[in-house]
């Protein structure tokens, strides 16, 4: 021990008078088997630095409980092996409530997927059947354009009929749709 700190007695005293020498002696005598039980732990040096650290300011702050025959030692490295124990398990679920919220997110998203199908095959279900009542010429050109996407041009020259009456029964077509669907021009 330092030549001041001989004697347990006197380094004990001058501790729990608050001498910043005392802890510095004890620093300086337990801080690398400290160190080494932290890192055994986390197996991180700058971890094991830190416990360090957390390990020696709780000592200076519990400083009072201390006397002449306590193992300062070993209550050192079991606070450091505690610390580091503590980090291990924060770390531990933090990564697991990182894996448990990635999984509820990709569960979350592959269920708005699945629902998002289940409402676009029922529209789809809507629109054939809306479709179907159509009268067929009308049936005709919706299908070519909207399910098939034939320009106006080519269904006009497919079915020989005016690009005008394509226009209108495509306008009908929709007009059908709308009010099946209940859906309004946007207003101006």
């Amino acid at each position: 021990m330092h030549r001041e700190w001989s004697d347990p007695t006197e380094l004990i005293a001058a501790l729990n008078a608050g001498d910043k020498r005392a802890l510095e002696h004890v620093y300086n005598t337990y801080q690398r088997i400290v160190w080494w039980a932290a890192y055994k732990i986390t197996g991180n040096t700058a971890e094991a630095e830190d416990i360090v650290m957390e390990t020696f300011f709780k000592f200076w702050e519990k400083r009072a409980i201390f006397h002449v025959d306590s193992n300062l030692k070993g209550w050192l490295v079991i606070v450091a092996m505690n610390k580091a124990k503590d980090r291990f398990r924060k770390q531990h679920r933090q990564e697991i409530s990182e894996q448990e919220a990635e999984y509820h997110t990709d569960k979350l998203e592959q269920d708005n997927h699945y629902q998002n199908l289940l409402i676009k095959s029922e529209l789809l279900d809507r629109a054939l059947a809306t479709m179907n009542e159509m009268p067929a010429a009308m049936k005709e050109i919706f299908r070519m354009f909207f399910v098939e996407g034939w320009s106006s041009a080519q269904i006009a020259e497919k079915l020989g009929i005016s690009m005008d009456t394509v226009r209108v029964q495509k306008h009908r077509a929709i007009l059908i749709l709308k009010k099946t669907f209940r859906l309004e021009d946007p207003p101006d």
